[in-house]
């Protein structure tokens, strides 16, 4: 399954414990409300190539969240602006 991964753009822990955050889309997909979304913390590894070191991979592996509401998208922003919660 190839969800579309978003960036995290609240505090990441207040996802991680349930709470709705905003986040933004980080690819060119489409997301509706109610979609199905994989949630990444806001950081330098998810807005580079760069390959994270080993020993803190897991502070980057994306978390499954659901999609709670869509911002208006007609101003055509780049990255659109969305509100998750965790799965």
């Amino acid at each position: 399954m190839n969800l579309p991964k978003v960036i995290i753009k609240d505090n990441y822990a207040d996802y991680l414990n349930g709470k709705e955050v905003e986040a933004t889309i980080a690819s060119e997909a489409t997301v509706v409300k109610g979609m199905h979304v994989m949630g990444f913390h806001n950081s330098i590894a998810v807005n580079t190539f760069f390959t994270v070191p080993r020993e803190k991979q897991h502070h980057y592996i994306g978390v499954e969240g659901l999609v709670t509401d869509v911002a208006d998208t007609s101003s055509k922003d780049r990255h659109p602006r969305i509100r998750v919660i965790k799965v």
